[in-house]
């Protein structure tokens, strides 16, 4: 099992905003150590906006699971029935669609599938009195683990992390 599931943007943050390789090279060792990983619906969303995060997906394609197993389909199908209730009373019509059209739907669901937690650098927040569906309120109704990069990276403590805590990394 694959303990931390890592969401789009952690990637791009990483690359785009702290220019962070160390990240992505720690992402391939903890790959190989069931440690870390993302799904097929992640590797589709890292477009080709950054030339090393996009070369770097192709190399290490093996890094995002496929979301095919019975229990993991089963459990994304969970993900998206909840949503779609709780879209009518509890979140923006909108945001139920757009977390239901990105990769967002199957992280949770394959994290819950296998019990693994996500990593995200989304947080919870309302728009006009309607909360906004966002990858935290979903793990958070259906019981699914969920940190920030840089509470997984606390846990970890891998090497790149403790030279770079000074400069905020993630």
């Amino acid at each position: 099992m694959t303990k931390y599931l890592i969401d789009t943007n952690v990637f791009v943050e990483a690359i785009d905003r702290f220019q962070c390789v160390g990240f992505l090279e720690w992402v391939e060792a903890a790959h190989k150590l069931e440690r870390a990983g993302s799904v097929h619906a992640v590797y589709t969303e890292i477009k080709r906006v950054n030339e090393v995060l996009y070369e770097w997906k192709i190399k290490n394609s093996d890094i995002f699971l496929e979301s095919t197993s019975r229990k993991v389909s089963s459990a994304i199908r969970k993900v998206v029935d909840w949503a779609e209730r709780a879209g009518r009373t509890e979140y923006t019509r909108s945001s139920v669609k757009e977390f239901n059209d990105k990769a967002d739907h199957i992280l949770v669901g394959h994290a819950h599938g296998i019990g693994s937690i996500v990593v995200t650098q989304e947080s919870k927040y309302e728009k006009e009195g309607r909360k906004v569906l966002k990858i935290p309120n979903a793990c958070e109704a259906l019981g699914v683990k969920w940190m920030t990069a840089e509470e997984m990276l606390e846990e970890e403590q891998p090497e790149f992390f403790k030279n770079c805590q000074r400069h905020s990394v993630l």
